[in-house]
């Protein structure tokens, strides 16, 4: 009985383990992502002579901040 719950505790935590992996490459992969979205709009905003179109972008980029440090919080409690 032992060798069997043994033998169902490792194929648990090596599923966890590779659930960790796959997801903290995700959430890099999303950091990444969201980073060339910001350089987009900074981009944009340069180019921007409306000082709307200048805050929407400025907006934009906030949110996306936000959403990149959430991710970069995931991935640090994350094991």
């Amino acid at each position: 009985m032992f060798t069997i719950a043994s033998k169902m505790f490792k194929a648990y935590w090596d599923h966890l383990f590779q659930y960790q992996h796959v997801r903290r490459k995700t959430l890099k992969a999303d950091t990444k992502k969201i980073d060339r979205q910001i350089a987009q709009f900074l981009d944009r905003i340069v180019d921007a002579n409306s000082p709307t179109v200048i805050g929407a972008y400025e907006k934009r980029i906030t949110q996306l901040e936000k959403e990149k440090r959430l991710r970069q919080e995931k991935n640090r409690c994350l094991w």
